[in-house]
């Protein structure tokens, strides 16, 4: 048996993957890598700035083998994201949910047979008074103690 090593990889994990343990996870992770010869690529991204129609904060590497990874170019402005003024102004401002979620068939309510899993449970409880609670835009961070 012949075994290849990839040319290439891409990890993806949340913000805190950075910071948890001092580190150590990122060093686990990437000493192994670096010394069988890939060059490494880290970068903390929000995936708003690549179309994707939320805010959210992801670290990203990329490995090759033999030369040396780069990272593609936002495609989007991430509207009142921290640091959204330092992507292009000539960039299309990231979609909306709405603007993603326009064309598609109404979904149905609980389980679904659909192959597409186009369905939801509606909220209940707690969790309705907390989506109540929060105006277009806002976060966790806004919502009283009490909730």
């Amino acid at each position: 048996i012949v075994r290849h090593k990839p040319l290439a990889f891409v990890f993806e994990n949340v913000e805190g993957f950075l910071t948890a343990e001092d580190g150590a996870r990122v060093l686990d992770l990437l000493d192994p890598v670096i010394g069988a010869g890939y060059r490494v690529h880290l970068r903390k991204v929000n995936a708003a700035n690549y179309g994707v129609p939320q805010h959210r904060k992801r670290v990203i590497v990329i490995g090759e083998l033999g030369w040396d990874p780069s990272f593609p170019p936002p495609t989007h402005r991430a509207h009142g994201a921290p640091g959204a003024d330092l992507v292009s102004g000539r960039l299309p401002l990231t979609p909306s949910l709405s603007d993603a979620l326009r064309g598609l068939p109404e979904p149905s309510i609980g389980e679904s047979d659909d192959p597409l899993d186009h369905s939801y449970t509606p909220l209940q409880g707690m969790d309705l008074k907390r989506a109540e609670a929060l105006e277009p835009g806002q976060t966790m961070r806004y919502l009283p103690k009490e909730l």
